[in-house]
């Protein structure tokens, strides 16, 4: 097999991953990896971490519409509906600052394999 057919055969892999192992409606795996990762590493209880994930991804919906050139008003944010953007906005800053002071104090970023797979 050619380099080039080489490349369109990971692709075609790539996408058949992503339809067998990834849910409806997610944006990209960058979305679902940041809001994976938030939520464990912020932790809680299944509320919280199902919170903070759809607060991430709105997030991240948010920063594609602005890069795509869409304008901000409401977000939607699931299991909550429509979320004025400035609203949306101050709490995913205070999960952000939040964040940032769980890796100040372990130290390091953590090893996303090991956290989210290991539990540690």
């Amino acid at each position: 097999m050619d380099q080039y057919r080489l490349a369109d055969a990971f692709l075609d892999l790539g996408i058949a991953l992503e339809v067998l192992l990834g849910k409806k409606d997610e944006k990209s795996e960058v979305a679902y990896r940041l809001r994976t990762r938030g939520a464990i590493l912020r932790g809680g209880d299944g509320t919280r971490r199902v919170r903070t994930s759809a607060v991430l991804n709105a997030v991240y919906d948010a920063r594609s519409q602005v890069a795509h050139g869409g304008a901000l008003g409401s977000m939607k944010v699931s299991g909550r509906g429509s979320v004025p953007a400035p609203e949306l906005f101050r709490e995913a800053a205070l999960v952000t600052q939040e964040l940032i002071q769980i890796v100040i104090k372990q130290g390091a970023i953590p090893d996303w394999d090991r956290l989210v797979l290991g539990g540690t």
